[in-house]
């Protein structure tokens, strides 16, 4: 008898254990972000880098902006429900951009523009705390800090050349909300390399 309730009791702290490992998964597919935080990063140190070089050599800045195409982010996360609060997991995304600069008008004619193309490619691990969580309705924060791939492309005067960088990369959204249960859709805001706003399906298992 004290045999088959010492098996019985290991085995409920075995399943308990288990579970407590396991938890609950979640995937998410993000299919909006206007990634306007990219386009505040570019023109800052864009304009800034310009600025310098007109300063210390009057007349070499000769281009200005012309046109800017950001695509968005576009991405795939996973999250693990490890406490009633916390879940844990990461992010993979993708974010195109396209930048024209074009000579000034005072230069040259024979000046071609300039034509840079970028692909940004991240990779975060994500911690993601709940503050108000119920069965339909989870309202929540998160910080994720990573990596971040860009491969860009520069094609001036029928040249072409590239360059490709590995940098990091974060995001904190201190707002989130998630409705629905297992199919749900979700919208953060916050800052960093996905944008101001993002939003989602998610689906939990």
């Amino acid at each position: 008898m004290k045999k088959s309730i010492i098996i019985i009791a290991t085995g409920l702290m075995f399943s308990a254990t288990v579970k407590a490992q396991t938890g609950k998964h979640e995937i998410r597919i993000t299919g909006y972000s206007e990634g306007s935080s990219i386009r505040i990063k570019d023109d800052v140190s864009d304009g800034f880098a310009r600025a310098l070089a007109s300063a210390l050599v009057p007349g070499l800045d000769i281009y200005v902006q012309k046109d800017y195409k950001l695509y968005g982010f576009f991405g795939l996360g996973y999250r693990n429900q490890i406490t009633e609060r916390i879940k844990v997991g990461g992010d993979l995304g993708y974010m195109k951009s396209e930048q024209t600069f074009g000579p000034k008008t005072a230069t040259t004619s024979n000046t071609d523009d300039i034509k840079k193309t970028r692909h940004m490619f991240i990779a975060m691990p994500v911690v993601e705390y709940s503050y108000i969580k119920t069965p339909w309705l989870n309202f929540y924060g998160s910080a994720a800090a990573g990596i971040n791939f860009t491969s860009s492309t520069e094609r001036k005067n029928r040249q072409t050349e590239k360059d490709n960088k590995v940098g990091f990369a974060y995001q904190v959204s201190p707002a989130g909300l998630r409705v629905g249960k297992k199919l749900a859709g979700f919208v953060e805001v916050g800052y960093g390399n996905k944008g101001i706003v993002t939003a989602g399906i998610s689906y939990g298992f």
